[in-house]
């Protein structure tokens, strides 16, 4: 006769219920075809119970250690839900966070086609500055030995632009006030107060347009050998919440050509992702950290990273 609390007893019990605690367990399913390390991948989670609210997926790298890859906000229940991830070489397996039974799902290594990408963005450390840069200028210089000092050349260049909305608002304001002194006079009792509630509401008002949004920088490479001798004018796109600063570069004396690295540089503050479809498709993309990709209730897509993140991107 056996006990309920004995140890053979939970053996078996254990035995018999694994199979079911494994089947109601997310499945995640990755497409192998278009797996390549340092890109975009997409992939499936499937699940008997389903998923709502907040969904996480996470990467846990060779040495035990975990990163966030994916996360979803959805506004419902759904069976199956579709990702992606930006997982670096350090990233051994994936899994589904804040479930106590964690099935993961190893990475595979990738194709060989993808060696020499892989071997290249391997080699490269990430980007760094060692001071915090000036103003961003219409036109800058730029002259490195090899890919390396380059980056950290770029980064130094990477200055978030004056924001011409907080400018026109505060231009607005001295005006009024300048009006108000001219009929400081006539208003007697009042000057002062309309003069500081024009003051205030100056301030706020430009104080609220000029709330940073999400920025990426993009420094364009020709080649990934160097030396490089590159003067590059500044152009800055806007979309909804956030600004894409692009440095079109030529090299001295040379037409331009196709980038095929790129330095990039990129800040998200709370609330403000980077839209994925900001960079090229297809592109590889190295930082210290992966980003984080979010995919909103409506199914887009975009980047999270923590605070300024400098990188690399790669074409090929």
């Amino acid at each position: 006769r056996v006990r309920a609390d004995s140890p053979l007893f939970l053996l078996a019990l254990r035995f018999l219920l694994c199979p079911a605690l494994l089947a109601a367990q997310p499945e995640i399913r990755l497409d192998e075809d278009g797996y390549r390390p340092f890109g975009v991948c997409p992939g499936n989670l499937l699940s008997p119970e389903g998923f709502s609210g907040t969904v996480e997926l996470r990467g846990r790298r060779f040495d035990g250690r975990e990163v966030p890859l994916f996360r979803a906000e959805l506004s419902g229940w759904t069976a199956s839900l579709e990702f992606r991830i930006i997982p670096d070489e350090t990233v051994r397996t994936l899994f589904v966070a804040g479930h106590g039974h964690e099935r993961e799902l190893p990475l595979p290594a990738g194709g060989a086609d993808e060696e020499a990408g892989r071997d290249l963005l391997r080699s490269l450390a990430v980007p760094f500055r060692s001071w915090a840069p000036g103003r961003l200028s219409g036109i800058v210089r730029l002259r490195a030995r090899e890919p390396g000092d380059a980056g950290s050349a770029a980064a130094r260049l990477f200055v978030r632009p004056a924001d011409p909305r907080a400018a026109g608002i505060l231009a607005a304001c001295a005006a009024a006030a300048l009006a108000l002194a001219f009929l400081s006079e006539r208003l007697g009792r009042w000057y002062r107060p309309l003069l500081l509630a024009f003051a205030g509401a100056g301030i706020l008002a430009a104080g609220v347009s000029g709330l940073p949004g999400a920025v990426l920088f993009r420094f364009p490479l020709p080649d990934h050998r160097g030396p490089y001798d590159l003067t590059a004018t500044v152009e800055t796109g806007e979309g909804p919440g956030f600004t894409v600063v692009t440095f079109r570069t030529f090299e001295a004396g040379a037409t331009a050509r196709g980038a095929a690295l790129e330095v990039l540089g990129a800040r998200t503050p709370p609330g403000r992702d980077m839209p994925l479809s900001a960079l090229p498709e297809g592109v590889r993309l190295k930082f210290l950290e992966p980003p984080l990709v979010v995919r909103d209730p409506d199914g887009d897509y975009s980047l999270r990273f923590e605070g300024f993140a400098l990188g690399w991107a790669l074409h090929d």
